[in-house]
């Protein structure tokens, strides 16, 4: 993050420390934080755009009721805490919208496409397998852990390799599928 915004959630940390009711540092600290808070949840939860607002909405609530200030020591262990809560709620809100029933399939996660219409997603789905189904094996886990919302850490764990690795096996794999996906022109 720049030097000049980690001066404001610095200066707005100070603030809070002192008022911890300061709405003006509150929404300092939201404004600053929405963007990383945003992506962590949109990542997490397949591309949701709803689903990662609402889970970034949680966040900052329970940023607000935990006043983590006082243990806080500078902006970027503000930001580090913030992008814990904002993994931890994602995977609260996946987990919920599974256990209620309200299961989504891979690729609706990661199109975020709606259930409204089951023949559009029924389609997407075969073309999904069909897509899988031309990779290898360990190509098809990676983009299916990719699909599930799992960060290049932990499909490396997951799949016994390094992070880099994932790194440059993301970056085939997507070359492939891109090509694999382009109209056949004459």
């Amino acid at each position: 993050m720049k030097p000049d915004l980690d001066v404001l959630l610095e200066g707005a940390l100070a603030i809070i420390r002192s008022s911890p009711n300061d709405e003006a540092a509150w929404r300092t600290i939201y404004r600053q934080l929405w963007p990383l808070v945003f992506s962590i949840a949109y990542r997490r939860l397949g591309g949701s755009r709803e689903d990662a607002s609402d889970a970034a909405q949680e966040v900052f609530i329970r940023l607000l009721r935990a006043a983590p200030e006082a243990e806080l020591s500078s902006a970027s262990a503000l930001r580090a805490y913030a992008g814990l809560i904002a993994r931890n709620v994602a995977i609260d809100r996946l987990r919920a919208i599974q256990r209620e029933g309200h299961s989504r399939s891979d690729i609706d996660l990661a199109s975020g496409s709606s259930q409204d219409d089951p023949e559009a997603l029924a389609e997407a789905e075969d073309s999904f397998r069909g897509l899988l189904a031309t990779l290898e094996g360990t190509e098809r886990d990676l983009i299916t852990l990719l699909v599930k919302g799992y960060s290049n850490r932990e499909i490396a764990a997951a799949l016994g390799i390094t992070y880099g690795a994932v790194r440059v096996r993301v970056h085939r794999v997507r070359a492939k599928l891109s090509k694999l996906l382009r109209p056949h022109t004459l």
